[in-house]
């Protein structure tokens, strides 16, 4: 597996953000519990419309907070769409909470969020 986290871009982000660093990783993990819940709803009707901009838009954020596993999970989901894969689609999505949960550790355990 890809490691969870971009240490070097956190610390960029650390660096430059000070004060308002913790609080962007807050709201990493509010704001990403909402819409993991709506690519799951979205997978199991299988809205792709929905499904393309969920994953484009965590894609961003993910990759703008060093959160490596996750934003590589949403590329391979932008993929499958393009490339009609179906069953890769479905566990890739099904893969997105557990990845979630796994980053959202990975950041207690480096000091960035608490619990």
């Amino acid at each position: 597996m890809n490691q969870l986290l971009d240490m070097q871009t956190i610390n960029g982000l650390k660096e430059i953000l000070d004060d308002e660093f913790v609080e962007l990783y807050v709201l990493f993990k509010s704001n990403s519990k909402l819409n993991i819940d709506k690519l799951i709803s979205a997978g199991k009707e299988n809205d792709q419309v929905t499904i393309k901009q969920v994953a484009h838009t965590m894609k961003g954020s993910f990759g703008n907070l060093g959160l490596s596993a996750l934003f590589e999970n949403m590329v391979n989901i932008e993929n499958c769409l393009s490339n009609d894969e179906d069953a890769d689609l479905d566990s890739l999505i099904l893969n997105v909470e557990p990845l979630y949960h796994d980053t959202v550790q990975a950041l207690i355990e480096n000091g960035i969020l608490t619990e």
